[in-house]
């Protein structure tokens, strides 16, 4: 006689093969649905992963307006007005920023020259 631990165990052999196929079928059932929910939980996981890239990119690439000011600020030979408005001019244009904060000392300085000459007649400092 079994004991009360493989009542379960017994009943369910006992009941015969109709029984177990119609469970067998729930148990496939239940694979398949969570076959698709792991599916969906996985796209689910691979499109956050997807918008935290897009987030760290576009924190990556946004421009750091005090670091372009204390920059622009350090060119030696200009006024702080003129500084200021190439200042204003670059932080208006983020490709022309970026060019600008790649350049050495030097270089940038010839930058807010070019900059004074093309739009201002200021005389420099």
């Amino acid at each position: 006689m079994p004991t009360i631990e493989n009542e379960g165990e017994y009943e369910e052999t006992s009941k015969g093969k109709g029984t177990s196929s119609s469970s067998t079928q729930k148990r496939q059932h239940r694979k398949r649905s969570r076959m698709y929910e792991d599916d969906g939980v996985e796209k689910l996981s691979k499109q956050i992963g997807d918008v935290a890239f897009a987030i760290q990119s576009l924190s990556k690439n946004q421009l750091d307006v005090n670091a372009l000011y204390a920059t622009v600020m350090k060119v030696e030979g200009f006024d702080e007005i003129t500084l200021g408005d190439a200042f204003d001019h670059l932080v208006q244009n983020e490709m022309l920023t970026k060019a600008f904060m790649a350049k050495n000392a030097n270089l940038r300085k010839i930058w807010v020259q070019n900059f004074v000459t093309q739009h201002y007649n200021r005389p420099t400092c």
